[in-house]
């Protein structure tokens, strides 16, 4: 909870705006946005944090966090079927840092974490790409670039796409948490502050959201896929129903101006011509007479 206040301060001083800016955008007022920064008001409510994620375009998951409300578990429950699914990677150019954070991790019984380290930017991009992880645990100072550069590079890898990423600060780095934030990172974690507790449900946290923009995916995958079904069903019937009352017609030119029949063909023209999408029919043929398409 004590991260808020200078995470608020930062993302602010970021957007280079005052705390009198801020209250004319946000609607709080700025003694109440003073009082969140300097810490006095250490869990400020869920409306409150509401409008500053959005005012400073960073993610209300982890405002709410911050703040000491529980993280949202989206349904997913991490149990036996998902022990041996569980990767992470450690980006830390610091040998003593990574085998402490392994250290907490590995003593997480109930998930019995996979874990892979790396000591620098270039050689993560190359193991994360090879063997996709759940969650990438990111540190801020690595010898050859920046984490945030990282991250850039992480965010254009494919199939990387779902990856949750932890940015690693070191104290008083609260601008480069907001950079990360509001570039997608799922969480960051101040290094010198850091305990088991706190690193485990960052990591529990960031591999079920993982999971549920998997699962947001192939539900979209699948709707686009019944969609477009639906779609080829349509053009089917359609061009079933032209082409029946093409076949009428032939046997009987008398029914060319027949109302009904013009109502049959009309429509199943307005089928193909919506299922097109541009409103311009795409039923071309004509009847015996040629008076009729």
């Amino acid at each position: 909870m004590k991260e808020l206040g200078p995470f608020i301060k930062a993302a602010r001083e970021h957007l280079e705006i005052t705390i009198r800016e801020a209250e004319e955008i946000s609607g709080i007022s700025n003694a109440y946005l003073s009082q969140i920064e300097n810490g006095k008001i250490k869990k400020p409510s869920q409306d409150t944090i509401n409008k500053l994620s959005r005012l400073y375009q960073v993610s209300y998951e982890m405002l709410m966090h911050k703040a000491g409300y529980p993280l949202p578990d989206y349904g997913y429950i991490m149990g036996e079927d998902s022990e041996n699914m569980i990767t992470v990677l450690i980006v830390d150019d610091s040998s003593q840092d990574r085998e402490l954070i392994r250290s907490h991790l590995i003593n997480d019984t109930p998930l019995h974490f996979t874990i892979t380290e790396t000591g620098s930017g270039e050689e993560a991009l190359q193991v994360a790409s090879k063997n996709i992880p759940d969650c990438i645990l990111l540190d801020y100072h690595l010898p050859d670039m920046d984490g945030l550069a990282v991250f850039e590079q992480i965010k254009l890898i494919n199939a990387l796409k779902y990856t949750s990423v932890i940015i690693l600060t070191g104290n008083g780095s609260e601008e480069t948490a907001v950079r990360a934030m509001r570039m997608g990172a799922v969480n960051y974690l101040n290094k010198d502050a850091m305990t088991r507790e706190n690193l485990i449900n960052a990591v529990r946290h960031a591999i079920k959201r993982k999971h549920l923009r998997e699962s947001i995916y192939l539900r979209s995958e699948k709707a686009h896929h019944d969609v477009e079904g639906f779609t080829n069903s349509l053009r089917d019937i359609a061009e079933e129903i032209a082409a029946a009352a093409e076949r009428i017609i032939k046997k009987n030119e008398n029914l060319v101006s027949d109302p009904d029949m013009n109502i049959i063909l009309g429509k199943s023209k307005e089928l193909l011509a919506l299922e097109d999408g541009q409103g311009e029919t795409m039923y071309t043929g004509k009847t015996s007479t040629g008076r009729m398409k």
